[in-house]
């Protein structure tokens, strides 16, 4: 759900419109890495972390970039650097959202295990779950239009 916010870097200007499903794809995938390797009963503390965020956006972009270079034959660090902009956000999305429920965070885990959250959400309320999905849905919505219209202005004044 919180992947689905970063189009709000195409209305930021950030992005070229030839990227967005890539940029779309990668935020998705990037806004459940912290929830691909633990077990359903608990969360990884590590990977729950502003530290283990920060590695695990890392070595996906560094992925990213290996992947285009070898399909599209561009920079490995350039890639992964454009791949970083998307993927660290996404993460920190996902923490934030992982913030408002009763699990919380471990912001600052290898050094205490001292759990964070904001409110303590059910992960499955229906009103939270609608009004994510809304927001996600307004943004991308935005994001859309922003680019139409740069489309129509590109054509109509070149």
């Amino acid at each position: 759900m919180t992947g689905l916010l970063l189009p709000a870097y195409a209305v930021a200007g950030l992005l070229r419109k030839e990227n967005v499903l890539v940029v779309i794809f990668i935020a998705v995938f990037a806004s459940i890495l912290p929830d691909l390797y633990h077990p359903r009963v608990r969360r990884n503390p590590f990977l729950h972390s502003i530290i283990g965020g920060f590695l695990a956006s890392y070595l996906f972009s560094i992925a990213v970039g290996f992947v285009y270079y070898t399909f599209l034959y561009r920079s490995v660090f350039d890639t992964a650097d454009f791949a970083f902009k998307i993927v660290f956000p996404s993460y920190l999305l996902h923490l934030l959202g992982d913030s408002l429920t009763g699990g919380g965070i471990y912001p600052s885990y290898p050094f205490t295990s001292r759990r964070f959250r904001i409110y303590a959400y059910r992960y499955d309320d229906p009103a939270l779950n609608r009004a994510g999905a809304g927001l996600g849905l307004l943004v991308g919505s935005l994001a859309l239009l922003s680019m139409f219209f740069e489309e129509i202005h590109r054509v109509l004044y070149p």
